[in-house]
């Protein structure tokens, strides 16, 4: 299903190796708003939630053993 709001929207996350025991990650979305007036914050909404898990994920591998 789509985001509330969203007539279409796709996430690509990418990881990919950059030596023995790191990666950079890159997050990506293509989406479409049902309120085309909307698109801005929708955006600014996204590239929050990209920065957040981002974070997250950084935050878990600093757990892993």
């Amino acid at each position: 299903g789509e985001p509330i709001g969203m007539k279409s929207y796709k996430a690509l996350v990418t990881v990919n190796a950059t030596g023995n025991n790191s990666c950079e990650i890159n997050w990506s979305g293509i989406f479409s708003p049902v309120d085309p007036e909307t698109t801005k914050q929708v955006e600014t909404a996204f590239s929050n939630s990209y920065q957040k898990m981002h974070l997250a994920l950084e935050n878990y591998t600093l757990m892993v053993p």
